[in-house]
């Protein structure tokens, strides 16, 4: 498991920090009280980290110098911190930070939470950028990679078609309106023939339209909409907001096709797994098979741990 690295010269927020963050997503934590501590706890083995959240005021760096070090040898970066202003907030995201988050309510400690659980999640996630501009292409890329998604381009809705025929494990679309050929209307409309709105997040961009635009490309099947030019913390919610909910509902049905003691599928999975094997099989003409297992003295378990 990579761990998080925390730089950080108060105690009160190392232990927040732990008690929000590392217990509740269960990941390992290396805590650093000064810059030069946590230059020293990544060296040479910067690849065992996947982020950094700093801290901006540090005994040996006042100024927010741990930002510039870390990200000069590779280690992403979310600053969390106290110190709060405009211009503070468009230079720290014009150096690619990935996000700024003040310590100033609880609230702020929950968007924490799930940004780096949502950072985690984005690794092994892919996502495809829809638009004919290479420009915009370019730039959606970069902000995906930056939140750690892995990303395919497309120039045209019929090269996405075949994008995803190639990877349909995509969970993610960002789909431009005025495209040559297939429009981002139609891309989203032949993309909801394979993929339900719970299995590919597609989210329309268009640098006109509004309101009526915006409408349209919903009741087609897409499951937001943003307008260019947006701001990249606007696209980060938007995106965090629909993978979160692809994740729930994927995590709602898991859950429900599983025995809650053991962890086992149950019966409501075995039908839904052995319709689809036994369909299949009369398919190709092969022959199904099905075999019953009985457990002596179940009751027992039951007994002992529930039903």
């Amino acid at each position: 498991m990579q761990k998080l690295l925390v730089v950080e010269d108060s105690n009160v927020f190392r232990a927040i920090v732990e008690q929000q963050v590392g217990r509740q997503l269960g990941i390992d934590i290396v805590f650093a009280s000064t810059m030069a501590k946590g230059l020293a706890a990544v060296a040479g083995r910067v690849d065992d980290f996947f982020l950094a959240l700093l801290d901006l005021t540090l005994p040996d760096a006042p100024d927010g110098e741990v930002v510039d070090a870390m990200l000069e040898i590779g280690l992403p970066v979310v600053v969390f911190t106290s110190r709060y202003d405009d211009g503070l907030r468009e230079t720290l995201l014009a150096k690619n930070v990935i996000d700024y988050v003040p310590k100033d309510s609880p609230a702020s400690l929950r968007y924490l939470a799930s940004t780096i659980n949502r950072l985690l999640r984005n690794r092994e996630t892919t996502a495809l950028v829809v638009d004919d501009s290479a420009t915009a292409r370019r730039l959606a890329r970069h902000w995906l990679e930056l939140y750690r998604f892995n990303v395919r381009e497309a120039d045209s809705g019929e090269a996405a078609l075949a994008v995803i025929a190639d990877a349909p494990d995509i969970r993610l679309a960002i789909v431009d309106y005025n495209m040559p050929g297939m429009d981002g209307f139609e891309l989203t409309k032949r993309l909801r023939k394979t993929f339900d709105r719970d299995e590919l997040a597609i989210i329309g961009v268009s640098a006109g339209g509004g309101a009526p635009r915006s409408a349209k490309f919903i009741k087609y099947g897409a499951n937001d909409f943003l307008i260019k030019p947006y701001l990249r913390e606007e696209f980060f919610c938007r995106i965090s907001q629909n993978m979160d909910m692809l994740d729930n509902v994927r995590a709602l049905r898991d859950a429900a096709g599983r025995d809650f003691l053991t962890g086992l599928p149950n019966r409501r999975r075995f039908f839904e797994v052995a319709g689809a094997l036994y369909a299949a099989a009369r398919r190709d003409g092969a022959t199904a098979y099905a075999a019953m297992i009985d457990v002596d003295h179940f009751k027992r378990i039951n007994d002992t741990h529930g039903h």
